[in-house]
């Protein structure tokens, strides 16, 4: 398979110096006709949207608290035109969105109670990837897949079976002189019961008397990602079941992609305060096994609850730093492509597409930060080494390009103003540019008319709304119709009407 570097650097020739602002234009809103741009409709009342509220003493790192505020509990429906949610009862929802009628709503199914205590708890999630087939995520382990019978006017959907999504091995980050690796052992061992090995490019690790630790993380001279300093480098055990690995780094300055030689999938703890935050996790979670004597603590505690409805200017500071892409085969894995250091920063995605686009077009947009603007990338593949699509699914690209493909003048020095911005979009055709604040209000940015043009028209839309059925929960783009979730409603805006 031939390897591409990703170019993310902008076409001057897309940008537009000459650009002064967007001018508002003003909707007709809740009118007496036909042709209003806001329509609001009520959720039937067993249906009420409100994420589940956790313990408050709960630890996070800030990308977590970053990423739970974030979270669209919206999703893309199996087939154009639809929408799913779950409500606060865990049963999930089909809405068929229709911009002059009222949505059309089905019950698909409703996600068991969860008997798992010892992973990560987060939010429920409805991924379609087939026009007939979903997958319900319960926010703990398990996945649900769900299935509609072709041709099946009635919109009846089953459950076919379920699975359930292992947590990662382990965590681990680096500095530029070393590897930090952290193990969490499914059950108490003893510091003899461990024979840990290090060499100059190898880990050998095997337990005594432990089959539930053998059998989880019994290595034999596994390749690591680089060469170590092996007398510089130990391991300890705390609690007796947080195991922490200190790899010393022959080649100081070099970036591991993985702890091992071949990529494991399991992803670095890139802050720093993150990774001390989950050691201290493991250690209490360890700590509090051993005083009870029991084997059903959370390997790490819930979220906490977040109020969502104050200021997020310091929470979005986070999201500005580079960012790195890798295409990488739907079948093996094995990277294709990838961009450099020293790309331009996250600004956001393009909204998600139904899977019956996929066929034509795999990969998303992605819009990032150059200067003032927002220069939106596509990733095109060449026909001639694109392998065929598996059945109801994607196909893989052997040879992917980044593409810039257009500009949203401004769009980078807007969203930085704004405070309290919750969700933020491009659409594929890169017509416009969304920006949904917590409560209430969303923005809609339109590309210019001519590549010249020094003006471009925006609206602002106020959502209304009493009390908590105020906040945004939920944004997705239906077609020309932007879809936003509430507590208790959705409210459909019509694009062609902006």
């Amino acid at each position: 398979m031939a390897y591409r570097v990703l170019d993310l650097r902008p076409d001057t020739a897309l940008l537009n110096p000459q650009f002064d602002g967007y001018r508002l234009r003003l909707l007709d809103r809740d009118g007496e006709g036909e042709q209003d741009a806001v329509r609001s409709y009520p959720l039937p009342t067993s249906s009420v949207v409100e994420p589940q509220h956790l313990a408050t003493n709960a630890l996070l790192t800030y990308s977590e608290v970053y990423s739970r505020v974030h979270f669209n509990h919206m999703f893309v429906g199996p087939r154009p035109g639809t929408i799913i949610y779950i409500d606060r009862e865990r049963h999930v929802h089909l809405a068929e969105i229709r911009k002059r009628d009222p949505p059309r709503i089905t019950r698909m199914f409703q996600i068991p109670p969860s008997a798992t205590t010892h992973a990560l708890s987060g939010y429920h999630g409805a991924y379609a990837i087939g026009k007939d087939t979903v997958l319900v995520f319960d926010g703990v382990v398990s996945v649900y897949v769900l299935q509609h019978a072709p041709n099946d006017e009635l919109e009846q959907w089953t459950a076919t079976g379920v699975f359930e999504v292992e947590p990662d091995p382990y965590y681990w980050m680096q500095s530029a002189s070393d590897v930090t690796v952290c193990i969490n052992l499914p059950e108490v061992v003893q510091a003899n019961q461990i024979i840990c090995e290090l060499a100059r490019s190898s880990l050998s690790l095997r337990f005594v008397e432990s089959d539930k630790c053998a059998a989880r993380y019994t290595f034999e001279c596994r390749q690591l990602c680089d060469h170590i300093i092996a007398d510089e480098s130990v391991w300890t055990l705390e609690n007796g079941r947080l195991l922490t690995l200190y790899l010393q780094k022959q080649h100081e300055g070099a970036r591991w992609a993985s702890v091992f030689r071949g990529d494991d999938g399991v992803l670095e703890t890139m802050d720093p305060s993150d990774f001390a935050v989950i050691r201290e996790r493991l250690e209490k979670y360890t700590a509090s096994e051993l005083e009870t004597g029991t084997a059903s603590a959370p390997l790490m505690q819930p979220y906490v609850d977040q109020d969502s409805g104050g200021d997020l200017e310091q929470l979005d500071e986070s999201s500005d730093t580079p960012v790195m892409f890798s295409v990488r085969s739907w079948r093996t894995g094995q990277a294709a492509a990838s961009s450099v250091a020293g790309s331009p920063d996250w600004l956001c995605s393009a909204f998600p597409r139904a899977p019956q686009h996929w066929p034509t077009c795999t990969l998303l947009p992605v819009c990032l930060k150059f200067d003032v603007d927002g220069v939106v990338f596509g990733f095109d593949a060449s026909a001639d080494t694109a392998q065929p699509p598996a059945a109801d699914g994607p196909p893989t690209h052997a040879n992917v390009c980044a593409r810039h493909a257009g500009t949203f003048s401004a769009l980078s020095y807007i969203q930085a103003g704004k405070r309290e911005k919750r969700f933020m979009y491009v659409d594929s055709d890169l017509t416009v540019a969304v920006l949904a604040e917590t409560q209430r209000r969303v923005y809609i940015y339109h590309q210019i008319t001519q590549p010249d043009a020094t003006l471009a028209v925006q609206n602002v839309v106020d959502l209304g709304g009493a009390g908590d059925d105020a906040e945004i929960l939920g944004i997705q783009l239906v077609s020309r119709a932007l879809v936003v979730l509430h507590k208790r409603s959705l409210s459909v805006i019509n694009l062609d009407l902006c």
